[in-house]
């Protein structure tokens, strides 16, 4: 195997050709030039790499939309944690003032000897309004 070191013409890189190969011609790996080996002598002829553009383009395009999308979903998943997490203070608060008027009703009712049916009633429907809050989607 003899190997043959030459430079392209066209951009100055390093190219080795085997010249045991039988082949009589060889491309730069840097550039893409066709290089020609003739008795000896060098010739070369650009070839030109065709891109499709179009096909760059609209990968280019399906990429971006993608990226939007995954962006698009995180600010959802973002956006229904911060849902469930304000649902959830709302409901503590909402079941603690229930249980809290619960409670006072019962003190109240004990100390006082008097029946505080009234506020323990508003607790019980405080606390049936945190379940139906609860409950819902949003």
């Amino acid at each position: 195997m003899k190997i043959l070191g030459i430079h392209c013409p066209y951009c100055g890189g390093n190219i080795k050709f085997d010249i045991d190969s039988g082949k009589r011609h060889c491309f730069c790996v840097h550039c893409g030039q066709q290089i020609i080996l003739d008795d000896e002598v060098i010739r070369t002829e650009h070839v030109e790499i065709k891109r499709d553009e179009t096909k760059i383009h609209e990968a280019d395009v399906n990429e971006r939309i993608r990226l939007k999308e995954l962006e698009m979903e995180e600010n959802r998943r973002i956006s229904s944690e911060k849902s469930k997490k304000t649902k959830l203070i709302v409901v503590l608060t909402i079941a603690s003032i229930g249980v809290l008027m619960l409670l006072a009703g019962v003190v109240l009712g004990n100390v006082v000897n008097e029946n505080f049916l009234l506020l323990m009633l508003f607790g019980g429907v405080t606390g049936f309004a945190a379940f139906v809050v609860w409950s819902t989607d949003s």
